[in-house]
């Protein structure tokens, strides 16, 4: 199930959403010379377990792009797409036609992996500044695989213990087209504990 937050809390979590995008929206459409816009439906805190039927189930095919991130915390932020999603994605960002990308090789995937660190970057920034705490990052890596496979892979990789999660639902619009995927970030259960007393900090302050 999800963290239930207020509506002033779900409202404070919109706002570090709106500058994180905004900056990740504004670093893209300078890499591609195109205009990009990056929408997020809805954000939550929800519970680790509940994170792959937001996008299709466990067995869904998907490709992330990921890293660890290193603060007063442990976590890792990952980017998230239906794997036919990430091929088209890919296509726009080397100006390739439909369908022409069946599977990543290496440019392809450095690609992706750019577009990842641009919008991951852009989000924790916001998130921490909010914090009001400092973070590292690792370089971006990236996998393809079923979607719980894969958090269940990079939380053995990182030895990470998270129980819940920061998902934003996000769409892309390049180009005209539009593409989906999820923004997740697990920090562990001290993490979560920090952003979430942040939140209520912040919501009683108003």
């Amino acid at each position: 199930m999800e963290t239930k937050l207020t509506k002033s809390q779900l409202g404070i979590l919109k706002e570090i959403e709106t500058i994180g995008v905004g900056n990740a929206a504004t670093g893209l459409a300078r890499m591609l010379n195109k205009r990009v816009d990056i929408k997020v439906p809805s954000a939550v805190v929800a519970k680790l377990e509940k994170v792959p039927g937001m996008l299709g189930g466990p067995d869904k095919k998907v490709a992330a792009v990921y890293f660890q991130v290193v603060s007063k915390f442990s976590g890792s932020a990952m980017l998230v797409f239906p794997v036919a999603e990430a091929f088209r994605i890919a296509e726009i960002l080397l100006n390739r036609p439909k369908k022409s990308i069946t599977a990543f090789d290496e440019l392809s995937a450095s690609a992706i992996k750019e577009l990842g660190n641009i919008y991951l970057g852009a989000y924790l920034t916001a998130l921490f500044d909010f914090l009001k705490i400092s973070f590292k990052y690792s370089v971006p890596s990236m996998v393809t695989d079923m979607l719980q496979a894969v958090l269940d892979g990079i939380l053995i990789q990182l030895a990470l213990e998270a129980e819940s999660a920061v998902v934003l639902d996000t769409e892309f619009s390049i180009a005209k087209e539009k593409i989906r995927g999820l923004f997740l970030f697990l920090p562990d259960p001290e993490g979560i504990k920090t952003i979430l007393n942040s939140l209520k900090s912040k919501n009683s302050g108003r």
